[in-house]
């Protein structure tokens, strides 16, 4: 994600003027006062939530908008989105707790540049900051972790998907008939009134099946099976 801008980028020579909002006034000032000793850094306010940082934005021109995701009125996940919307100049980064992980996602969803958590030095903050107006999409250390985690579960789920399915495949005929009637919440009995095949016969394939599969139980086979569309929507 590359940021947009209505005028050049800021250079050595200019300040990068910030906009912060956090709710937290012990947290504002320290901080504000922290940005404003910086070298090549102008902070233009230090607001209390998403509300008065748009109210700043329609007024003053801010290269980068520091917001805290927790904050009343509107949170900072909601204020990014507008800003996005109504000043895609702006390049907004989130400087928060971290304490909902959940959040990040929807933080870099809603047109954020990057997610930096409080316990960073201050340097460590300015030096992302600009990363962030160059373009980067920039992440603390936790943030950067969680993504992480979350890039190889998703990947471990591919797997076990893709093999889950390759198993499926392979399947004799019998045994794929059963696992699509089970997998559309039929009972053992209706299985096997539809199949042909006795109650014995079904509980005997479904275990086979469960086994082949690497599933714990039925809902999970039935899961599964739906969720990568080996069942047809025909009432066959």
């Amino acid at each position: 994600m590359t940021a947009s801008s209505n005028a050049a980028l800021p250079s050595e020579s200019t300040p990068l003027r910030v906009l912060l909002a956090e709710d937290n006034a012990l947290v504002r000032e320290g901080y504000a006062d922290m940005l404003s000793d910086q070298p090549g850094i102008e902070l233009v306010a230090a607001v209390e939530d998403g509300f008065a940082a748009l109210r700043v934005l329609d007024l003053h021109r801010v290269d980068v908008a520091l917001v805290d995701v927790e904050m009343p009125r509107m949170d900072g996940v909601e204020a990014a989105r507008e800003i996005a919307a109504r000043h895609p100049g702006v390049v907004v980064v989130m400087l928060t707790a971290f304490e909902d992980k959940a959040r990040l996602a929807e933080a870099l969803g809603a047109g954020a540049q990057g997610f930096l958590t409080k316990d960073m030095d201050i340097e460590q903050i300015i030096a992302a900051v600009r990363d962030a107006v160059a373009g980067k999409t920039v992440l603390g250390p936790e943030p950067l972790e969680v993504a992480a985690q979350s890039l190889r579960q998703r990947a471990a789920e591919r797997e076990a998907n893709a093999e889950f399915l390759d198993r499926a495949e392979a399947l004799s005929p019998r045994h794929a008939e059963v696992l699509k009637l089970v997998a559309r919440g039929l009972s053992n009995r209706q299985v096997a009134t539809r199949s042909g095949h006795t109650e014995s016969t079904v509980r005997t394939y479904l275990s086979e099946i469960l086994q082949t599969l690497n599933c714990s139980s039925r809902t999970e086979l039935a899961v599964k099976a739906n969720r990568l569309g080996l069942v047809a929507d025909d009432s066959a």
